[in-house]
């Protein structure tokens, strides 16, 4: 299957800058177009399953497409063309070409910074300068309004925009407005980055993943009991409850095993048996990227154990070689195991954990937490040797505020976030309150019986 990158921006820069496609014959293009800067979103959306890389012409859709996403990641790299200057360039070219005043003129998206030097570089020195930085979406009447009125007041005699739209428009209002676009040099360098881009992606969907699987327990052998005192037949009845619990967790185990390869088939993945009723998974970073959604949720691991009726824990271990993602797959394990629900945690290279992956039930919050066990964050370091808890668990409590969106929290609270026991979570918040990082901020008897929930003020920052 071919790799894609979609192309989004006005036809006449989709189809100039897809000339350049056929250097590329290894990936698929899509010639997103638009008339309408306005469906730069919907035409997104409605094409993202198909790409890989999204290229826009420039920067204004680009931010249009950032600014729906709140900063959020929008599932795949985004790039746009930034060849400003040559635009700039063009634009005084066809104003001299045409006898137009040059002394005064107002200019759109490109920075003061660039615009000056442009035109000191053909020799204009303006009177007058007016400047649109656009570095955030806005809509087409700001462009609109901002030229039209510096003309209208005689303060402007022409102006330049990278908008089509908001060119079209003061053009049919009489203005002398002129259009910046991109160069052709501008518009392939522009593709070559999505190019590079998607090579990245290649490289990366590659990456060996190592997984491990476990139940969490693993029965003790068999053996006949001691019998000093001559009680054979209460030795006896026990030895058969554990022959029979043995056999249970064997079926059980069997039809894990069994359910691991019916998964595993389809996307690739190797399964191995391991000693200790643990088996272990190999796997690209493209397919766990796929089986997790992004890193968002993995609803393998409780279809498994509701089959099986056993608890399912998943560790997946990613790094630049196979016994570095071992370790990172075996401290992910241990983070799942520790939750005592059956879900996944993923390890990356970068000391980064995601987890618990799994569908949350309704109390848990919607997205998994994100933290970071690396040692080289100073603040990290320093709140853990005050208050004697792990680098891991500071970088825990921290996105369990996050995710909570407070810096007020209570101990059922971060139990849910971090799918840990209420005791846990108790002895976590009584830590720092020992140290100073916490303080019981009220209490809040609301749903609860008993004696009130305190409310910690918790000040990790």
């Amino acid at each position: 299957m071919k790799f894609s990158i979609g192309v989004i921006g006005p036809p006449d820069l989709v189809d100039k800058t897809l000339q350049f496609a056929e250097s590329f014959p290894q990936y698929r293009f899509l010639k997103l177009r638009y008339e309408d800067e306005n469906d730069t979103v919907p035409l997104f959306e409605k094409n993202r399953g198909q790409m890989d890389v999204c290229l826009f012409t420039g920067n204004w859709p680009y931010f249009k497409v950032m600014n729906h996403y709140g900063g959020r990641d929008s599932g795949i790299p985004l790039v746009y063309v930034c060849d400003t200057s040559l635009g700039i360039y063009q634009a005084l070219a066809k104003m001299l070409h045409d006898g137009v005043d040059t002394r005064r003129l107002s200019i759109d998206t490109a920075t003061p910074g660039e615009a000056r030097q442009c035109l000191s570089d053909v020799g204009l020195s303006p009177d007058a300068l007016y400047f649109l930085p656009v570095e955030s979406p806005m809509e087409k009447s700001e462009f609109v309004s901002f030229h039209r009125t510096l003309w209208e007041e005689g303060k402007t005699s022409a102006a330049a925009t990278f908008l089509r739209s908001a060119y079209v428009e003061l053009s049919g209002c009489g203005m002398p407005v002129y259009r910046c676009t991109p160069s052709l040099g501008g518009l392939k360098e522009g593709l070559v980055r999505a190019v590079l881009e998607l090579e990245a992606l290649k490289a990366k969907a590659s990456q060996l993943v190592v997984g491990l699987v476990s139940t969490g327990r693993v029965p003790d052998p068999v053996s006949p009991p001691d019998d000093p005192d001559g009680r054979r037949e209460e030795g006896e009845e026990h030895r058969a409850s554990r022959h029979r619990e043995l056999a249970n967790g064997q079926n059980s185990r069997a039809k894990l095993l069994k359910m691991l390869l019916e998964w595993a088939g389809p996307l690739g993945v190797s399964v191995i048996p391991q000693e200790g009723g643990r088996f272990s998974v190999f796997m690209t970073r493209g397919v766990l990227d796929e089986v997790t959604h992004g890193q968002t949720a993995f609803e393998t691991a409780p279809r498994i154990s509701k089959a099986c009726g056993l608890p399912v824990f998943f560790g997946f271990g990613v790094a630049p070689t196979a016994s570095l993602s071992f370790a990172n797959a075996t401290l992910a394990i241990n983070y799942a195991i520790e939750t005592s629900q059956s879900c996944a945690f993923a390890v990356f290279e970068d000391s980064r954990v995601v987890g618990p992956l799994g569908p949350a039930a309704e109390s848990a919050p919607s997205h998994p937490l994100e933290f970071t066990t690396s040692t080289t964050d100073p603040s990290l370091v320093s709140m853990s040797s005050q208050s004697g808890l792990s680098v891991a668990t500071i970088s825990r409590v921290q996105a369990a505020l996050r995710t909570n969106g407070s810096l007020f929290i209570t101990t059922e609270q971060l139990a849910t976030y971090l799918s840990i026991s209420k005791r846990n979570a108790r002895r976590i918040l009584a830590r720092l309150e020992e140290t100073g990082l916490a303080r019981v901020a009220g209490l809040n008897q609301a749903g609860t019986r008993g004696r009130p929930q305190k409310i910690y003020r918790v000040s990790l920052s």
